[in-house]
């Protein structure tokens, strides 16, 4: 299988490079140094050209508090960019497993919660994500919405 790696260069994507050392499959490694997220163009002829199976995209934007005062450039990565990943990724039948958080729920209840619970974000962060998961629902058949709580390497 051959697997592209979005975010290859932070805390998430450099923790699939050790993995994939040991791996039969085929990993591909993209960061923002070499993959703009933003750019329609360059995201499309990128995954067309490398013609995963499958797209992790561990890319976002993840300064929770800075993203209060830069909604801008939270919205940009983690909505927008999420966007034109999905699309390419719906174009080519694509796979893709997109990494979101549980910031997209208010905080507040004291159970456990479920994917299909109300979302209630209460920071622009949450709000940037929640825009980039509806944009991976609505885009791409097959694909998982991974939320986490908290990242951690080995």
């Amino acid at each position: 299988m051959k697997i592209l790696i979005i975010g290859a260069n932070g805390q998430v994507g450099s923790e699939f490079k050790k993995i994939a050392a040991g791996s039969h499959h085929n990993f591909k490694f993209a960061g923002k140094e070499v993959l703009n997220l933003c750019q329609e163009d360059q995201v499309y002829g990128f995954i067309s050209k490398n013609n995963p199976d499958l797209v992790i995209n561990c890319a976002a934007y993840t300064a929770v508090d800075l993203a209060e005062s830069n909604s801008e450039l939270a919205f940009l990565v983690n909505a927008k960019g999420v966007g034109i990943v999905s699309a390419a990724c719906a174009a080519c039948d694509i796979a893709l497993i997109h990494l979101s958080t549980d910031y997209v729920f208010s905080g507040d209840s004291s159970v456990p919660l479920k994917e299909e619970d109300l979302k209630a974000p209460v920071s622009v962060y949450g709000r940037s994500k929640l825009a980039g998961e509806g944009l991976v629902a609505a885009s791409v058949d097959r694909h998982i919405i991974l939320r986490t709580a908290w990242v951690f390497g080995a």
